[in-house]
């Protein structure tokens, strides 16, 4: 079941992981204010305390605060959206990386793009809150589109010699609706390999997995797959507690659109190629019909009159773990609407979860959802049915709240967390609530 709240009131959450040797912490990016927050669970206020304010940060925001990162609901991609703490962040590398999407405003005050910016901040020994002056960006992405902007940041678990690699999906640079802009599919193909010559010209990371080495400087940014649409929600498994397996493997939470949406498991290799997962000529492993055309049209553009047909021969494409559709329940444009968060349970807290892939969905106009599947699946014959988990776990009544799932996280134990907010809040503000999994 999931507990009681265990903070108050939040400013739209979309991640939370506990303090790096304190599970009884939580970290807790806040979108809907542009902080990220420190939460003592046996303080008996549940009042935070603040890590990093955006907006103490002259050069990181631009003016006029409020308007530029108050998000206005999910889809509006702004703010501040990720935070991992360094893996030796315990032995005296006391660095966070925090992600976050600028807007760009014109001379009338119109949003014209986001900006994704990586930027390095250390906590000094003793101290809760950054150091102003320790900010240090590592990395900037320009987008035109404002609907989409993949979220979180985890590092690679594997502890490769000390090299450092932290994972950073970016979205296709498309809106959340693939139909409401002209030309809208030759800018979802930026998730392949095609250039798009608008105002930005061709940048070869759009759609893709990109892995940043921050164990030197400048960091080296490298493409590891390609074909995603928004995956806003991953993980990185920290292994089997016996044996290790599956530790490193990546586990994308990929929306896709409409009703349909994969869970990616994409496995580190240092000799593989840049695999494919298809977006947008091909959603779910090219098994479900978009918009109601025939079976054989597997994605949004395999069609598309704007001139971004997919190439003859196709790419090699590499098959999702997973793919979801309920056009069989809810009828076309009503099933799972995104996919938020995909994380395998290493914890013992829950025998019964133990080893599964735990999945969210949004839920927006209907509940959201919690799902365990077979994180051990070998990728051949059918595919074992999921498990709701949402009946037992309490959740029968959010969708009639108005209540959607931005996230999930973890902490040391391997404790399951769910960021919910009521999308009713308008800007979003002190709608939140952090909820376990026990």
């Amino acid at each position: 079941m999931l507990d009681q709240p265990i903070t108050r009131d939040l400013d739209s959450p979309v991640y939370v992981t506990a303090w790096p040797d304190n599970s009884r912490i939580l970290v807790v990016v806040e979108r809907g204010s542009g902080k990220i927050t420190w939460w003592a669970l046996d303080a008996l206020d549940k009042s935070p305390r603040t890590i990093l304010d955006l907006a103490n940060y002259t050069g990181v925001n631009p003016p006029g605060f409020g308007d530029v990162y108050l998000p206005t609901s999910f889809l509006d991609f702004v703010g501040v959206t990720a935070i991992a703490f360094d893996p030796d962040f315990r032995i005296g590398q006391r660095f966070v990386y925090v992600r976050y999407n600028e807007r760009t405003l014109d001379a009338q005050g119109n949003t014209v793009g986001v900006t994704t910016h990586v930027v390095r901040w250390e906590i000094p020994a003793g101290m809760e809150e950054v150091s102003t002056a320790s900010m240090t960006p590592l990395g900037s992405w320009p987008t035109t589109a404002t609907g989409h902007g993949s979220g979180t940041l985890h590092f690679d678990t594997r502890g490769n010699m000390g090299q450092k690699t932290l994972y950073i999906p970016m979205p296709d640079d498309a809106e959340a609706n693939p139909q409401g802009a002209s030309n809208t599919c030759c800018m979802m193909a930026r998730a392949q390999n095609l250039p798009y010559f608008g105002t930005l010209g061709y940048l070869p990371y759009w759609g893709r997995l990109l892995a940043m080495d921050v164990s030197v400087s400048p960091p080296i940014v490298t493409v590891e797959a390609q074909g995603l649409r928004n995956s806003f929600g991953f993980s990185v498994d920290r292994g089997q507690a016996t044996t290790g397996a599956g530790r490193g493997n990546v586990w994308l939470a990929d929306t896709g659109y409409q009703d349909t949406g994969s869970i990616i498991r994409w496995m580190p290799s240092p000799t593989g190629p840049i695999e494919n997962y298809g977006w947008p000529w091909r959603q779910v492993n090219g098994q479900i019909p978009w918009m109601g055309q025939p079976e054989v049209q597997d994605g949004p553009c395999r069609f598309d009159p704007n001139g971004c047909p997919e190439p003859i021969p196709p790419p090699v494409y590499t098959n999702a773990y997973v793919g979801f559709s309920d056009r069989d329940v809810y009828g076309p444009g009503g099933g799972r609407d995104a996919l938020v968060g995909s994380i395998v349970y290493r914890g013992s807290g829950v025998p019964s979860l133990t080893d599964r892939l735990i999945v969210a969905t949004y839920g927006v106009g209907r509940s959201p959802e919690v799902l365990s599947l077979d994180a051990a699946w070998s990728g051949t014959g059918p595919f074992p049915a999921p498990s709701n988990l949402s009946t037992a776990l309490g959740m029968s009544s959010w969708g009639n709240s108005n209540w959607t799932i931005h996230g999930l996280g973890q902490d040391h134990a391997g404790t399951i967390l769910i960021a919910r907010v009521n999308e009713m809040g308008g800007a979003q503000v002190a709608n939140g609530a952090i909820y376990s999994i026990n």
